[in-house]
């Protein structure tokens, strides 16, 4: 099983070496790094750097956080349109290795780049003379918890539907836009129709899963980037929750993708 799930990671690790479309988004994200670390060369005082660093480090982390699920989804569209998942399935080689293999080669590339990014920032705070806050290493691994939920999401969708469907799905109906949609509500005459609506939008509410469960529990440290135990504590239960979301994810895949292997 081990030994089938890292060749099929290196298979997938070579398919997104040569692939184009990756290297022009990592050059997109590069080149808005320098529009940000460029200008702030001219800052003199270690204020304007400190948020210098604390606006490139959620640009990048966030650029990060989309890129991770999308090299998922990539590897799985592939294969679809290269119709060889029928063929693994079919082979005596453990299926479960190769479902596998896809959300493991997302989370390698990701904690990569998320580990590449802290340790930029690492520097850059050694460099500029910025004091350095843990709230940067908190946000790597936010980051990175982040992203492995929307990959749970976003490659369970894309197995029953198109997956520019599932993203389009994905950014329509999630929990901020339907908690945006039930505070609307609120403000509306009651009838009828807006009861049927607001039971709806309620449900969706708990069904839908939650990108970043505990995000407002932690404005006030994305702002100082200083870290309290309570912050932890929240990145611990997201984790916990990420586990969840991909474990179910991988279950499902792997039952609906052994029944229909050509879709």
């Amino acid at each position: 099983m081990m030994a089938a799930l890292r060749l099929h990671i290196a298979a997938n690790v070579i398919c997104l070496r040569r692939n184009r479309l990756l290297h022009a988004f990592m050059l997109l994200v590069a080149v808005g790094a320098a529009t940000v670390v460029v200008p702030a060369l001219a800052f003199g005082d270690t204020s304007n750097r400190f948020e210098a660093m604390r606006v490139l480090a959620r640009m990048l982390h966030g650029a990060t956080s989309l890129m991770t699920p999308g090299v998922g989804l990539f590897l799985l569209w592939v294969h679809r349109r290269g119709r060889s998942i029928a063929m693994v399935a079919t082979t005596a080689a453990p299926f479960g290795a190769w479902v596998a293999a896809i959300p493991a080669t997302s989370a390698l590339v990701g904690a990569a780049a998320h580990a590449a990014i802290a340790l930029l920032l690492v520097v850059l705070s050694q460099v500029w003379g910025v004091t350095y806050q843990y709230g940067f290493a908190y946000l790597a691994l936010d980051g990175f918890t982040e992203s492995m939920i929307a990959l749970g999401i976003i490659t369970t969708l894309s197995v029953f539907i198109h997956p520019l469907l599932a993203v389009v799905l994905v950014t329509l109906v999630n929990d901020t836009t339907v908690l945006a949609v039930r505070q609307g509500l609120e403000l509306l005459p009651l009838g009828p129709f807006v009861r049927v609506v607001r039971a709806v939008s309620a449900a969706l509410y708990f069904v839908v899963p939650a990108t970043d469960p505990f995000g407002e529990r932690t404005e006030a440290m994305l702002r100082t980037m200083r870290v309290a135990t309570s912050d932890w504590r929240y990145l611990g239960w997201a984790a916990a929750y990420a586990i969840l979301v991909l474990a179910l994810a991988q279950v499902t895949t792997l039952v609906w993708l052994r029944r229909r292997p050509t879709r």
